[in-house]
């Protein structure tokens, strides 16, 4: 489908090469990319247990699908794979997590995709499964991210990274960056790291706000977010689980400052996902929303 032109970039999340018939019918020229979430034969990397590998047949699909939709592609790296949940705040999966920071940084360069690529902060919790407490993963993240910035600097890793902010700790699990302090210690020497904005983490969150975020990064001398991660909810609920990031359509009713970040597409150009289920969503209606981005982004009303 032909797209706006300009440097502004709007797009939507893929979890399978499926999401590819309905990407082909909306106005975007971005997708993001969730790796994990492929079916298991179409994955594109597999792990033997020490080591990450391409899967250079299933990536050439996904160079091929992205030429024919005309969009371009960056990725969202996974908390864990192959049955191992990875956290930067325990030492012995640090090996593991940067192989695989090196694995997508030479897919990216041997394919021409986009070099932004968003991961999450450290674990602490999942469910009844504790990790460590959160000083000790601030301080082993904080490590961490420090040698992942360093690699970054010296071109090892070739990958311009955003840590994401998350939600407030639940009964299912506890991830850091729902604080601003999480940031400012998480990434106090990790200069190369920047940050992606998610609009539905930040409604799960009573500790986090924007401004501080923006703040935080004009303090680097970073001009703006990764990405923007553009979806709604309905805010904590009686259940207090993961389920209440639910990915909806945003609009002024489930995103906090919907209005200000519709502008801010006008001045700032940050690469936009609209972060929807596209198995759970029409094409119309997801292609009508993308229609009211492209206007801000433009600054035409939308009608």
């Amino acid at each position: 489908m032909a797209v706006h032109k300009g440097e502004q970039l709007i797009g939507v999340k893929c979890r399978s090469f499926g999401d590819f018939g309905a990407i082909e019918m909306l106005p975007v020229n971005l997708v993001e990319v969730k790796p994990h979430k492929f079916e298991p034969e179409k994955r594109l990397y597999s792990f033997d247990g020490s080591k990450y590998f391409a899967d250079e047949e299933n990536i050439s699909k996904l160079a091929e699908a992205a030429d024919s939709a005309g969009v371009k592609i960056q990725f969202h790296l996974p908390d864990g794979d192959f049955g191992a949940l990875l956290t930067a705040a325990r030492k012995e999966h640090w090996p593991r997590m940067m192989n695989r920071f090196e694995l997508f940084s030479k897919i990216v360069e041997d394919n021409g995709f986009r070099r932004e690529a968003t991961f999450h902060p450290p674990f602490v919790r999942l469910a009844d499964l504790v990790f460590t407490d959160v000083a000790r993963g601030l301080a082993e993240g904080a490590e961490f991210h420090k040698q992942v910035s360093q690699a970054v600097e010296e071109g090892r890793i070739g990958l311009k990274l955003g840590m994401e902010n998350m939600g407030d700790p639940n009964e299912h699990s506890e991830i850091l960056g729902y604080e601003f302090s999480h940031f400012t210690t998480l990434l106090a020497e990790a200069p190369a790291i920047g940050i992606t904005f998610d609009t539905g983490h930040r409604r799960l969150s009573e500790r986090l706000s924007f401004r501080e975020l923006l703040g935080f990064l004009e303090s680097r001398n970073q001009s703006d977010f990764i990405a923007l991660h553009f979806h709604g909810n309905m805010g904590r609920t009686q259940f207090r689980t993961h389920e209440d990031d639910l990915h909806l359509t945003p609009d002024p009713t489930n995103v906090k400052g919907y209005q200000r970040h519709l502008q801010r597409l006008k001045e700032k150009k940050t690469p936009l996902v609209l972060e929807v289920n596209l198995d759970q969503h029409s094409v119309d209606s997801v292609r009508m929303k993308l229609e009211e981005l492209w206007a801000a982004a433009e600054g035409r009303t939308f009608v």
